[in-house]
Order: C-alpha cells, then structure tokens, then sequence
C-alpha cells in the first residue's frame, strides 16, 4: 500500500510522541529497546536498574495514550531484564491488560560463560490497551504459520533462526522479518497503524507496509535512520521511497539555519550522520572531536586510518582552522572535516586543503587532510572527500 502518512522520524522517540502522535490512533506498538544500554543499567548497580526503567516508564505511558481501544503493545526484553519490564508494563497497563509472555527462541551455538548456562531466548511481552477488546487474528496467524512451514508454532514458544532471517547489512539487533511478520498479522488489520518507537533497521516498518498496514517509525540517529532506509529500499524496491516521508531531518537552507539556532545537539547529530558517523555524546571524553570514523583500509603503516569530524552550530571563525588541526593532532587522525553552518569565503576551505593531504589507498586519489564544509551545502548534496571507504562496522565511541 503506497501511503505517503507512513512517517518516519529522527529524534527523540518520547517527544516525538508527544508532539506528533495523537491519542488513540495507534493498532499496534513494537518496542524493541536498546538492549545495550538495558545491559549496562542492569550490571552496574540497583540504581542503574533504577535509572533504566526512568528511561523506560514515560515512553511506555505515551505508547499507551496512543494506542486505540483495540491496540496492543509487544515488549522485547532479555531474560536478564524481563522481570523490570514486565512490573513496569503491569503498572501502566494493568495486569489485567497483560495477554502473553512469548519466548522466542533462536537456534544459536552458545557455550556457557562461568557457572550459568547460555542464554538461547528473548522474551516478547503482550500486552492489551484494554483487556478483551484487543485484535487476535488467529486465523491469519494460521495461515502465516501454514506459509513459513511451522504448523505448531501456534503456541507461546516461537523457534525461529536469528542468523537465518538476518543480514551483516543492517544493525545486530535487527530481528527476523518471520518473527515480526507474525506479530503484526496476529494484532492488526489492513490500513492499521503501526508504530515502532525505537526503529533500528527498519524491519518493522517494511513488514508492515508489505501487509498494507499504515507505520511511524522513529529513531534518534540519523546514521541509523539512513540504514532503515536502505532497508525498506532492499525489501520493496527503490519506489518505496515515494510512500513514506522523513520527518526531522533539514531539507533547506532555512532548515539548516533553524536546527543550528534552536537545537545545536540535534544540528550535531544531523551533521555528524551525513557522513556516515556516530556522536560520541556527552559520556566520552571530548576533546573537541565529535566524532571519529576508523577508516577500513589499513594505511601504508599498516594501521587503520582514522577521520575526525567536528561541529560548530555556527557560522565559520579564523581560529577554526588552528583548533582543527589540535584536534587532529589529539585523536593521531588522519583527515579531518569541519561543518560548520555557513563558510562565507571559499578561500577558507582552500587554506585548509593547502594545509597538506595523503593519498588514498583505494582510489589513489590525494585526500585533503583539513577540510571546512558548510552544513547549507551538505543539504544541496555536497560532501567532503573521505580517505576511503568507511567500514560501517568501525565507528568509535
């Protein structure tokens, strides 16, 4: 179904709901959360724990104020989490709303780690908007059990092959397209409204519109957002691009200047993704890089090259150039790239390039070692020249 309301977000998934979701037109959650950052509250201390169901309780009570009287929301949780989020869901659910504990079930080889046995599941919780009234499309699901050959995966316990159903293409955490084929089948109609609130690769949302459901997608990275799109491009062809619209993202020269003035963290993270990287965020050491991208061809020293990026939500100062090269020099990078909003003098990024360069081992073309960019131009499809391809997989923190 080709719907130009299927939306796709870049942002911050609770005010995102809370500025652009109304209430009660919502079919369907899936909310798959950062299992990552669960892991490290869950290891640290009870107060850890504390803080990620923080995270947690106020995304869950919007989801629940948008879901309709029908609706339904699926929890992806880890064994070693589970039990904080299913009292989280039963406080603002009811346990009255609560419908099924799924294990899904992963052939993957495993060996013990110290004196507990390897974990081979993950758990969905099920729970309705209003107990009884939820969607249960039990035939349907029969029929989709009937086309992926598992007759009996009728009950609570769905066995399905994380590797098989999963590509070195998107993010590890992306799920099977069987397992969300079910879900959305079992709990929603044609033209329903799915919404998934931590988007990942973009399986949710390409599964749904292959079964003509409606879907709002969100996601806070823009790197991220960019693989979800190649996702749904490699399951519904190139038009796809015509039926969904990215929401978040600067199409202008004025939408440039308006991030930059109102949201100099959300103009970082826009910046820094363009180029294929991730923000390293308040939590790391910040010498004044952004963000840095390990290069996945060895330079002739045989070590890996390194491409250090930094943002200015402002327009370009004479000392950038200077601080640019200490940045350089801190991080032992290779290349680096300035953006900054606006660079009035071309001669600026002139002077930089003439500060020196390398040659690429792939193309063998020289790659400036400085280089300034004005972020109006990124938007016109503009781009710094990089060393060399990026290993998508090498990204520091």
């Amino acid at each position: 179904m080709a719907n130009a309301n299927n939306r796709l977000y870049v942002g911050d998934n609770l005010e995102v709901m809370r500025r652009s979701l109304d209430q009660g037109t919502v079919a369907l959650a899936y909310v798959d959360p950062p299992f990552g950052t669960a892991a490290s509250f869950l290891t640290e201390s009870e107060r850890d724990t504390d803080a990620y169901v923080e995270f947690l309780r106020p995304r869950l009570i919007e989801i629940r104020r948008t879901l309709n009287q029908s609706g339904s929301i699926f929890v992806h949780s880890r064994p070693e989490g589970a039990h904080h989020v299913r009292r989280l869901l039963d406080e603002i659910f009811g346990e009255s709303a609560f419908c099924n504990e799924i294990v899904w079930a992963y052939a993957r080889s495993t060996t013990s780690q110290g004196r507990m046995l390897p974990s081979q599941h993950e758990l969905i919780y099920w729970y309705a908007r209003t107990p009884g009234l939820q969607k249960f499309n039990l035939d349907r699901l029969l029929a989709v059990l009937e086309n992926q050959q598992r007759r009996s995966a009728v009950g609570d316990v769905w066995t399905i092959s994380a590797k098989e159903f999963t590509s070195d293409r998107y993010l590890p955490s992306q799920k099977p397209l069987e397992l969300l084929e079910r879900i959305i089948v079992l709990a929603t109609d044609a033209g329903d409204l799915v919404l998934d609130p931590f988007l990942g690769s973009g399986g949710s949302a390409a599964v749904a519109q292959r079964l003509e459901r409606r879907w709002v997608g969100i996601e806070l990275e823009q790197q991220v957002v960019e693989i979800a799109r190649r996702r749904l491009i490699d399951e519904l062809g190139p038009d796809v691009a015509h039926t969904y619209r990215v929401v978040g993202i600067p199409q202008t020269e004025g939408d440039v200047r308006e991030l930059a003035a109102n949201d100099p963290l959300e103009f970082e993270r826009w910046a820094v993704g363009l180029l294929g990287a991730r923000p390293r965020g308040f939590t790391q050491a910040d010498r004044g890089a952004d963000a840095v991208i390990t290069i996945g061809n060895p330079s002739a020293s045989g070590r890996m090259r390194r491409l250090v990026i930094e943002v200015k939500a402002r327009a370009f100062r004479s000392s950038d150039l200077d601080q640019l090269k200490k940045v350089a020099s801190w991080e032992d990078a290779d290349a680096a790239v300035l953006i900054v909003v606006d660079v009035p003098d071309p001669r600026v990024n002139r002077e930089a390039i003439d500060r020196g360069g390398f040659i690429s081992s792939t193309s063998g073309a020289p790659i400036p070692r400085f280089q300034v960019f004005g972020a109006v131009d990124l938007v016109r499809g503009a781009r710094p020249q990089m060393p060399d391809e990026p290993n998508p997989g090498i990204l520091d923190a």
